[in-house]
């Protein structure tokens, strides 16, 4: 038998980050199948093939099971591209995917050519599917088989459940020589000055890093958990609770990754890293003797304090990152954060007083989002991006609440007529954000009571507010001597930074060239006074980016949509109480009439 898996282009450029699933599934099926099964590793993210090159390699390899790992449901165009391709050229190939995608299960069996979806973990089910098909290739026959969805002779969905999750020891379980055949270890194993590659929320003064900020260390991204204990009602879920994979199987993958490859830096992989505080206290214990520099992401707010906090620097830790997602009381009820705005502030104090480094990160734009609540988390921001003339206020990562199949905001939107009703309907709105992040302000969808031009005006506006409050603060000689010393966040041109550094900041004149480039991140980042004072032009600023960004059609539409907001479509406050979107969607709205009950569970998340 012949498996080919094979990975999706998850953005514009490859990403940094391994495809930690797709290898741990690759590495349980070589240790449980028979000496007959050859696996092929397709990593089609990495090297970018043309689609010719990517269907020659696999007509060449000829695979028996083709695995799809789709892990966000914004490649599903290139999937069902790949998958009608191979299901014509491969009439007998089974087509098996796996990843978030599959939160769109119904869609991808009727019209995206793939015979069975994998739900929520995947080793088991792939394993077991495997040992099946050697001796069927009826996927009704695998209806005895627990993780998959699936059409039986009629059309109908068979939904079997979820399977059994693996036991903590086997997560994430990897072999890291598949990056090597496949030859990409220094993409995911960068040789890289520090602070280019874990330069995100860094303190460049922490007296710990020396020359080490200029050093060229390899880094790696070490996987600790699996799941999240919370729900936020914007993110998918496959993986029902949480767990932590034991430490001492951590810090065995830890020494090989240092002993093999020379790691010197990691990040800490979790969605919510830390919970469990008997496992983390062992964790600080036992990785402290090896002097390795980490960060940690997907921290809770509502986990740390200030002992805490310095007892994870005194473990190597650099960096904590949060997902404050808001600065709003509202806004979290409705994400459903379980974490309060006390929460946060604190967080980020303690974090900032302790000498590590900190990144605020933003979801705007949920259903209720309001200029209060933009006000609310504009004034969080100003506080936890200024607390120390260490940070950089351009640290603050802003997304808007992309609607994501398998959570509340997506049920929420095809419940409010948002996303129209029927499978051709959801094939094209996942059609229509393929390719595209949560920062794209085209394709994202419009859930506030406002025009669409004033939700996207928001960023800008943050971002304007925040770059003034730190100037107002620590001074303008302090602020562009930051600019000048790190130029990566905004890639500021040499001529910028010429002019900052002889006469202490930028020209006018200057601003008048590099307007008329449409440098516009750089000018931001240069000229905070001048923006500080246009803010209540917010809405026309964002109107001329995106007249530039995406021509006069998208720049139309969207004064379209203001003019209409205007004249007849003015609504009122936030008509639900501010409480989870999810009891919102459960309890409030009326489920949609035609909906397949094997799509529910599916739907609800997990």
């Amino acid at each position: 038998m012949k498996i080919m898996i094979t990975t999706t282009p998850l953005q514009a450029k490859p990403t940094f980050t391994a495809p930690i699933g797709s290898l741990s599934v690759i590495n349980y099926l070589r240790k449980r199948s028979g000496p007959d099964v050859e696996i092929d590793f397709f990593n089609i993210d990495a090297h970018r093939p043309t689609f010719e090159q990517t269907m020659e390699r696999i007509r060449r390899f000829h695979p028996d099971i083709l695995g799809i790992s789709a892990v966000v449901s914004t490649a599903y165009a290139f999937t069902k591209k790949l998958a009608c391709a191979v299901k014509k050229e491969l009439p007998g190939t089974l087509i098996v995917l796996g990843g978030n995608l599959g939160a769109s299960a119904e869609v991808l069996l009727k019209k995206a050519s793939v015979d069975v979806v994998v739900l929520g973990e995947g080793e088991r089910p792939f394993l077991n599917l495997a040992k099946r098909a050697r001796t069927t290739w009826e996927t009704i026959d695998f209806k005895d088989t627990p993780g998959l969805i699936f059409l039986d002779r009629s059309g109908m969905l068979v939904n079997t459940g979820y399977g059994e999750p693996l036991p903590p020891d086997e997560i994430w379980d990897v072999d890291w020589t598949d990056l090597e055949r496949d030859g990409t270890v220094d993409l995911y194993l960068p040789v890289m000055p520090l602070k280019e590659k874990l330069g995100k929320g860094i303190n460049r003064r922490d007296a710990r890093f020396g020359n080490l900020v200029e050093t060229e260390l390899r880094t790696a991204g070490l996987t600790c958990a699996k799941g999240c204990v919370a729900r936020c009602t914007f993110c998918h879920r496959w993986d029902k609770g949480m767990r932590h994979i034991p430490v001492d199987v951590i810090i065995k993958r830890l020494e090989h990754l240092m002993g093999r490859y020379n790691v010197r830096a990691v990040s800490m992989l979790s969605e919510s890293f830390g919970v469990d505080k008997v496992w983390l206290d062992e964790l600080l214990e036992k990785i402290k003797p090896y002097n390795v520099l980490w960060r940690a992401g997907g921290v809770r707010t509502s986990t740390v304090d200030p002992p805490l906090i310095q007892r994870m620097k005194d473990a190597g830790c650099y960096a904590l990152i949060y997902g404050n997602e808001t600065g709003s009381r509202k806004m979290l009820e409705v994400m459903e954060k379980k974490v309060s705005l006390e929460d946060n502030y604190n967080a980020a104090k303690w974090t900032i007083e302790a000498g590590l480094g900190n990144m605020i990160q933003l979801v705007v734009g949920m259903p209720g989002e309001s200029p209060e609540t933009i006000h609310e988390t504009i004034e969080y921001c100003k506080f936890a991006g200024c607390l120390s003339p260490t940070q950089d206020p351009r640290m603050i990562s802003i997304n808007f609440a992309q609607a994501l199949p398998g959570t509340p905001l997506y049920e929420f939107g095809r419940m409010r007529g948002l996303i129209p009703p029927g499978i051709d309907a959801e094939e094209e709105y996942l059609l229509a954000i393929s390719d595209k992040d949560a920062a794209d302000p085209i394709t994202c969808i419009n859930f506030t009571n406002y025009p669409r031009l004033t939700l996207l005006s928001w960023s800008l506006l943050i971002r304007i507010e925040v770059r003034h409050h730190y100037v107002q603060k620590f001074g303008k000689a302090h602020y562009f001597r930051l600019l000048a010393e790190d130029r990566s966040i905004s890639h500021l041109s040499p001529e910028m930074i010429e002019s900052i550094n002889r006469h202490g900041e930028p020209t006018t004149w200057l601003f008048v060239k590099r307007a008329a480039c449409g440098r516009v991140s750089e000018l931001l980042a240069c000229y905070p006074a001048f923006f500080f004072r246009m803010r209540k032009l917010v809405e026309p600023l964002t109107l001329l980016n995106i007249l530039r960004e995406y021509g006069p059609k998208a720049a139309w539409q969207v004064v379209k949509d203001y003019l209409r907001w205007l004249v007849t479509s003015r609504e009122g406050p936030w008509k639900f109480k501010y409480r989870s979107l999810r009891k919102i969607v459960d309890r409030e709205l009326t489920p949609l009439p035609g909906d397949a009950p094997q799509m529910i569970p599916l739907r609800k998340g997990r």
